[in-house]
């Protein structure tokens, strides 16, 4: 998180050689969490002159965390932001909860399917709202 000290997440333990692209996914939530700036960086080596392996193909890197907002003032269950929480929220509180982090959901749109304001979308956000729609 300083650029200069650094943790290793993964080292290859054996001698590799792929013959096909493997999904690979690491959690470095221990290292990153509560940083405002994470480094990442990867390297490859040594090797010989008596040894010679086709090296690694890196493709499609994603870095995916969560940034914790305030959701004070926001009505939970009103995931179409009109002030009361009805019928006409359900579609888009469906599709928040399935896809909570897509680009196109707001930090208003996330507090208000955030039922149990835990900060994260699950199913159990699912009771929450239910019980918002049928006693408002």
């Amino acid at each position: 998180v300083d650029g200069a000290t650094w943790t290793t997440i993964w080292v290859n333990p054996t001698t590799q050689s792929d013959n096909y692209w493997l999904l690979m996914k690491y959690d470095i939530s221990a290292v990153a969490d509560n940083h405002a700036t994470v480094y990442v960086r990867w390297g490859m080596g040594p090797t010989d002159e008596f040894i010679t392996y086709p090296g690694w193909n890196i493709d499609d890197v994603e870095l995916w965390g969560v940034a914790h907002s305030t959701c004070t003032g926001v009505l939970l269950g009103d995931a179409d932001g009109n002030g009361v929480v009805d019928g006409r929220d359900i579609q888009r509180f469906v599709e928040v909860l399935i896809n909570p982090y897509s680009a196109g959901v707001t930090v208003e749109e996330f507090c208000a399917v955030d039922t149990d304001a835990d900060g994260f979308i699950t199913r159990d956000d699912l009771n929450g709202f239910v019980q918002e729609l049928l006693n408002p």
